[in-house]
């Protein structure tokens, strides 16, 4: 087993881990739905290949994990813990994170060094922003107004504005940034 992504879901009953099993056919993608109450894993959901981030949507009834082998991001109804949908992204898709309000997720897709936005209303590709080089991370600002892509080929943290899906700021950072999970938090 090689665990990658974790989330939990925010009534904290649930904690949702990509899984990847090495077997002799090849790899099989799970993910663990893990019980808090017992700590023990309640069920394996078979998603695409290589699952590596997770992110859950703020009102907790969808799970979305990147599916790194193929190029793919698997939607998890939370109510069922079954694939709702599979939606294509791009080449590697790694980091994965829910707007806010529910209604977009940024996939950072490494080996195409773009950034795949999901509508999801309708499970489908609404924009491919390109200007990224082997991004990884991706996270929200609270207000969910800009996203941020830790760069990892170049150094850098790039901040989309979310309205207009641009490119507002690249900062530099230390070598190969991974930034994976929610690394922007609001501080009181």
């Amino acid at each position: 087993m090689t665990p990658t992504g974790v989330a939990v879901t925010p009534d904290g009953k649930y904690v949702y881990v990509a899984d990847t099993y090495r077997t002799l056919d090849g790899d099989i993608g799970v993910v663990d739905i893990i019980d808090t109450a017992t700590n023990a894993i309640m069920k394996k959901v078979t998603v695409g290949g290589g699952p590596n981030g997770v992110a859950v949507s703020p009102d907790g009834g969808k799970i979305y994990v990147t599916n790194s082998n193929d190029g793919t991001v698997s939607v998890i109804d939370v109510a069922t813990n079954i694939v709702a949908t599979t939606v294509p992204a791009g080449l590697t898709p790694v980091g994965v994170a829910v707007s806010p309000d529910g209604k977009t997720v940024y996939v950072a897709n490494s080996q195409s060094s773009t950034v795949s936005v999901i509508d999801t209303s309708t499970s489908t590709v609404s924009a491919i922003l390109t200007g990224f080089n082997w991004p990884n991370g991706v996270a929200f600002t609270p207000d969910g107004k800009m996203v941020y892509v830790a760069n990892w080929g170049s150094d850098e943290l790039v901040g989309i504005d979310t309205g207009t899906n641009t490119i507002k700021t690249t900062v530099p950072v230390g070598r190969r940034p991974y930034a994976f999970g929610q690394f922007i938090c609001s501080i009181p």
